[in-house]
């Protein structure tokens, strides 16, 4: 389970945020929102390429889970 308070309240997911919108640029997003019927955080991020967007998306996810 993720505890979204942990996550949002930490530097390093913050600094992974900041990485790949720098990495997008003007051609994607990063969206971060609390689930309203869960304990936990929906993560998306959107570019041109798919598998751009399922990789960063990823590799957020994977650092979220480890905090």
């Amino acid at each position: 389970m993720i505890v979204p308070n942990r996550i949002i309240m930490d530097d390093k997911f913050w600094a992974k945020v900041t990485e790949i919108e720098t990495q997008l640029g003007d051609s994607g997003r990063v969206l971060i929102r609390p689930s309203g019927t869960e304990p936990l955080i929906r993560l998306m991020v959107e570019s041109k390429e798919s598998s751009l967007s399922e990789n960063l998306c990823n590799s957020l996810a994977e650092l979220a889970l480890k905090i």
